[in-house]
């Protein structure tokens, strides 16, 4: 038999599996939901990580940019090419997903984006107005976000990715598919050109404007600091103290103001104006200034200005110059010319002293070297060998100042009045004993003096002085020979001889020697030998053979007498 059921169990259960459908449903939709959300994320965040490494990419080779835009010179990264294409705007060619990541060492990023966005588009540009010209980057998707099972955009996705890219992100919209729109920090809409001209497409945009990290600084060098660079954080130190943060890895730093630090540490340093270290701050308690220490060379060709210079050792190139000042404490100076009022110093080396005065204290006067005699100049002094003093005087008393100077033993002048009797009597005993008369025989025949050219016509003798009287023998007087005193030549002279014969015989009185030179003649009357001189034999006044030879001379012709001398005929 059947049992009734009751209706309400029906209408129980179909409400329990409406709910539960509802439930499935709502699950199904939120969860779908979910999906997409994240998936605009993803994509958000690998775009702008590709935004980022665009404006890295601008920022690092912003100059070979400026010339690759400027005068078209291509540039290489590693093994990748950059060139120049487009007119209006002028773009980076060969800038693909793959060579950016390769050049900017990107670890961890696909080169393409996740399924159904098409790939990466990639332009760094140049962008002018009036002349100004500035490098920005756009980064976008070639496709748009499409709804689930359709082909329209789904700008619901692209707004979540514009989120998850930032104030960066932009999407084209329907109503303007040529241009990206942009929002700035200030709700201001900046309109880009998509040159994909396709509704739907998110974009991120770089440039110097753009970046939170270069709202003080253009990084790629295209505009200049509109203020200070303030590098000083007063909020990053401890207990409220400020940090003050570097300038690493500068070039050149060009400017035009002073450079004001508290201290300077350089390389090498080159200064075209002045070099001023005054200050009011004191050097070590005592003076204004600041110093230079430890420097090795200072090298210039103007002037060093100092109150004081204290230095182990100082080289002068050229002059010395104190204006009337004293070097004082010097243990060695090594100079060429040292030109001083006064000179005090233990020992003075020098090669050539000048002084208007020298006195030696203790009496003593140490000359190095003797002096030999021979020709000198000027009113030196020195000594022989046996220290004896001798000084440059003139060679002829009688000169009146004029004429050469020798050597000679420097005495005083001294008269027969104060000079004491034995001395006298020493100096006239050895006069007395050296001064007698001697006779100089000078043979003058063929084959006796080894003067003799046969091949001469005639002979021309002169006997010099102190002879006082010459005498031809007979046989010199028969060949012709003539003896005369020539008062211009101050000698004695044998001329008009054919041929040599006989002897010349000549008396001097004293110490004293007499030479002969002889001339031949040939029969051409052409000198064939001047000026050769004889040596002739000596016979003093108190040896027979004088006596026997002056008795045989003095019978014959005296040729000639040297007038005024002790001679007496």
């Amino acid at each position: 038999m059947r049992r009734k059921q009751s209706g309400i169990f029906l209408i129980s259960a179909g409400i329990a599996v409406a709910v539960t459908g509802m439930l499935i449903t709502f699950w199904g939709v939120n969860y779908t939901r979910q999906l997409r959300v994240e998936r605009a994320e993803r994509i958000g965040e690998s775009l702008k990580i590709m935004g980022d490494a665009t404006q890295s990419f601008a920022v690092a080779y912003h100059d070979r940019l400026n010339k690759l835009f400027e005068k078209n010179e291509p540039f290489v990264i590693g093994d990748v090419q950059f060139t120049r294409e487009g007119t209006a705007p002028r773009v980076v060619g060969n800038l693909t997903a793959e060579n950016l990541l390769k050049v900017m060492n990107v670890r961890g990023v696909a080169s393409r984006p996740p399924n159904g966005m098409g790939e990466y588009a990639i332009q760094v540009y140049e962008d002018c107005v009036d002349n100004q010209c500035d490098i920005k980057t756009l980064v976008y998707l070639t496709q748009p976000i499409k709804r689930a099972y359709s082909d329209a955009p789904d700008f619901d996705a692209a707004a979540t990715a514009m989120r998850k890219i930032g104030a960066l992100g932009g999407m084209s919209r329907q109503d303007a598919p040529g241009q990206f729109r942009f929002l700035d920090n200030n709700g201001s809409e900046r309109l880009v050109v998509n040159p994909a001209a396709q509704p739907g497409l998110i974009a991120v945009r770089g440039g110097h404007q753009t970046s939170a990290m270069d709202t003080l600084l253009s990084l790629d060098g295209r505009k200049s600091m509109t203020g200070n660079l303030n590098l000083e954080d007063r909020n990053g130190g401890a207990n409220g103290a400020a940090t003050r943060h570097n300038i690493v890895g500068a070039g050149n730093i060009e400017g035009s103001g002073a450079l004001a630090m508290n201290s300077l540490a350089v390389n090498s340093a080159r200064i075209a104006g002045t070099l001023d270290l005054s200050s009011n701050k004191k050097d070590d308690g005592q003076k204004t200034g600041s110093s230079i220490i430890g420097a090795r060379d200072i090298t210039g060709s103007g002037t060093l200005s100092m109150a004081g210079v204290n230095a182990e050792r100082v080289k002068v190139g050229t002059t010395l110059s104190l204006n009337a000042n004293d070097i004082t404490g010097a243990r060695n100076v090594d100079a060429k010319s040292v030109d001083a009022t006064n000179v005090e110093a233990t020992r003075v080396k020098a090669e050539r002293v000048e002084s208007a005065a020298l006195k030696s204290t203790d009496g003593v006067v140490e000359l190095g070297t003797s002096i030999s005699g021979g020709s000198c100049t000027g009113m030196g002094i020195g000594v022989d060998a046996q220290g004896r003093v001798m000084s440059c005087q003139q060679e002829d008393p009688k000169g009146n100042g004029r004429g050469a100077r020798v050597w000679k033993l420097s005495s005083p002048t001294v008269t027969r009045d104060n000079v004491p009797d034995n001395v006298v009597d020493k100096i006239t005993s050895e006069v007395q004993r050296n001064s007698s008369w001697w006779m100089s025989r000078f043979d003058l025949r063929w084959g006796k003096s080894k003067l003799l050219h046969r091949g001469a016509a005639s002979v021309l003798y002169e006997v010099g002085s102190p002879a006082t009287a010459c005498v031809l023998d007979a046989e010199a007087i028969s060949a012709g020979g003539i003896l005369e005193y020539n008062h211009r030549l101050d000698r004695f002279v044998v001329r008009a001889m054919g041929r040599p014969a006989g002897a010349l015989y000549c008396f001097s009185y004293g110490s004293g020697s007499v030479g002969m030179r002889t001339t031949f003649w040939d029969w051409g009357k052409n000198n064939v030998g001047h000026g050769i001189m004889e040596n002739p034999t000596w016979y003093r006044d108190n040896t027979p053979e004088f006596r026997h030879l002056f008795k045989a001379t003095m019978t014959q012709n005296i040729g000639a007498l040297n007038e005024g001398g002790n001679w007496h005929h």
